[in-house]
């Protein structure tokens, strides 16, 4: 049975779980490419200079994205472009690039980081309303979602799917269940609250949140098959996005 949570758990949790997952992928970066002149010539101009993307560059320049999310969104773009004539093998390449590149396009992680103080210390009313203002002002949230839902393979597809999972790391996964579930909740006219509240783990309603719950699932598993503790599982199951 499903249960309902508090207002502010559901919130919070969504507050944590994008600090979570952030470190995590923070943690498994290489370095930063911003210092370089094509980053510079990037920046300027990321529409008409963001080079052919292939699985040899798209991982290089979903970083060099990192901290431009229209320049991420041009990446993304890019990665979808580059799908249809890559092999499989090439595809989940292309796939973990395209998870970076909607992280930073969507620009959800910095945003939620941005309030985390009024967040830690707004009561139970306010909380809400924090978090749909913040929502609500990331232009790229629906379109990063949209991106990543044609990147990512259906999860019926269990050989293409099996083989995008391998390859990703937990926070790659969460991150991008993230990004799906925020997308929906924030345009959702119910609100965030009775959209999270809304949602059934075993009874998944649209490819959206069919994605979205077997990319959370994916993560808790692979997160505790690696030793890890049950923090981001917890999370997870706090969003309604795996069972517990």
């Amino acid at each position: 049975m499903k249960l309902t949570r508090p207002r502010s758990v559901a919130v919070t949790a969504l507050a944590g779980i994008v600090a979570c997952v952030l470190a995590v992928m923070v943690l498994g970066s290489c370095q930063q490419f911003f210092t370089t002149s094509l980053a510079e010539a990037l920046a300027r101009d990321p529409d008409s200079l963001v080079p052919d993307v292939d699985a040899s560059n798209a991982a290089d320049l979903a970083e060099l994205a990192q901290n431009d999310p229209a320049m991420a969104m041009s990446v993304l773009d890019g990665i979808n472009d580059a799908m249809a004539g890559a092999s499989a093998a090439d595809q989940v390449m292309l796939r973990t690039a395209a998870v970076d590149a909607a992280a930073s396009a969507s620009g959800i992680g910095p945003a939620v980081l941005s309030v985390a103080d009024q967040l830690a210390a707004a009561d139970e009313s306010e909380i809400i309303g924090i978090m749909d203002q913040t929502l609500a002002g990331l232009g790229n949230l629906e379109e990063a979602a949209d991106g990543l839902l044609l990147a990512l393979p259906d999860p019926a597809d269990t050989v293409a799917f099996d083989a995008f999972v391998a390859a990703a790391d937990p926070g790659q996964l969460a991150v991008a269940a993230l990004t799906l579930m925020a997308s929906e909740a924030a345009s959702d006219p119910d609100g965030i609250e009775l959209y999270i509240d809304g949602i059934d783990p075993d009874n998944p309603v649209g490819e959206s949140q069919i994605l979205a719950i077997a990319l959370a699932t994916a993560a808790a598993a692979q997160y505790e098959a690696e030793g890890g503790d049950d923090e981001l599982a917890s999370m997870l199951a706090s969003l309604n996005l795996t069972t517990k």
